[in-house]
C-alpha cells in the first residue's frame, strides 16, 4: 500500500529578480509539483519628493503549489 504525502506552499515571486525567477522555474518544472493557483500581480511603488514623482512597476507572480511524494 502506497501512502502519498503532500506539502502545500505559497509564495510571491518577483520576476524582475533573476534568483527568484530561477526559483520559480525550478518549482514549475518539477514533475512532483501540482500547481494549485497562479496569479499575475503588477506591483507598483511610488516615491514622491517635492514635485518629482517616480513610479516603478514590477511583475510578480503569486504561486500556490503542493509537492507530492510517496
Amino acid at each position: 500500500m502506497l501512502i502519498e504525502r503532500s506539502k502545500r506552499e505559497a509564495r510571491v515571486f518577483n520576476l524582475n529578480d533573476r534568483d527568484e525567477e530561477e526559483a520559480y522555474n525550478q518549482i514549475i518544472n518539477d514533475p512532483a509539483v501540482n500547481i494549485l493557483e497562479k496569479r499575475l500581480i503588477k506591483h507598483t511603488e511610488t516615491e514622491q519628493s517635492g514635485r518629482d514623482r517616480t513610479e516603478t512597476t514590477e511583475n510578480h507572480i503569486m504561486l500556490e503549489w503542493e509537492t507530492c511524494s510517496l
